[in-house]
C-alpha cells in the first residue's frame, strides 16, 4: 500500500489540530466551533524535554489511560532537529520533538498526538479513524471534554474519520 493512500487523512488531521492550537493561542473566555460555544480548558507548556518527558511518563501511567488503553510500556522522549517537525518512531517507542528556536512543540496538544501514536498499531494508517480517536480520547482524559469537543468538531468540520 502507498504512503499517501495510507494515511489520507493526514493534512485532514494537521489542519484541525492546527485550528486547535490557533484556539489556544488565541485565549478568550469562550471560542465558537462549528456554532458551538467551548471553553477550553488550559494547555500545558513545557520548558524543556525533561518536563515533555515527566509529562508523558505521567499520562501512560494515568489511571484512566491505563483502564482505556491498557499499559503499553514507557514511551522515551529525545531532541529532534528540525524545528518544524516532531515524530513517533514506534520501532523504539520514542517521541522526538524538538526543543529549541521557536519552541513551538513544547505543548501538550503536540505530545498528546504523539503519544496517541503509540496506542495505534504500526499496522494501520497513521492519522486514520483508530489514531483520531485515541487522540480524542487522550484529550478528554487528560485535558479536559471542551478540549475534546472542539476537537472532535475540528475534525468533523475538516471530514476526519474519528
Amino acid at each position: 500500500m502507498n504512503t499517501a493512500a495510507r494515511d489520507a487523512q493526514k493534512s485532514r488531521v494537521y489542519s484541525s489540530e492546527r485550528t486547535l492550537r490557533w484556539l489556544y493561542d488565541h485565549p478568550a473566555a469562550s471560542h465558537e466551533v462549528n456554532g458551538v460555544t467551548v471553553q477550553l480548558e488550559p494547555e500545558a507548556r513545557f520548558a524543556s524535554l525533561d518536563s515533555v518527558a515527566a509529562y508523558v511518563d505521567r499520562v501512560v501511567a494515568h489511571p484512566a489511560v491505563v483502564a482505556e488503553f491498557g499499559h503499553r510500556g514507557r514511551i522515551s522522549v529525545r531532541e529532534r532537529k528540525g524545528e518544524r517537525k516532531a515524530h513517533y518512531e514506534p520501532a523504539t517507542a520514542t517521541i522526538a520533538i524538538n526543543t529549541t528556536g521557536t519552541r513551538w512543540a513544547l505543548r501538550e496538544l503536540l505530545v498528546l498526538h504523539e503519544v496517541s501514536h503509540h496506542y495505534v498499531p504500526a499496522t494501520e494508517s497513521d492519522h486514520g479513524a483508530r489514531f483520531t480517536s485515541t487522540m480524542v480520547r487522550l484529550v478528554e482524559l487528560i485535558m479536559g471534554p471542551q478540549a475534546a469537543l472542539a476537537l472532535r468538531l475540528l475534525y468533523a468540520d475538516n471530514n476526519v474519520e474519528h
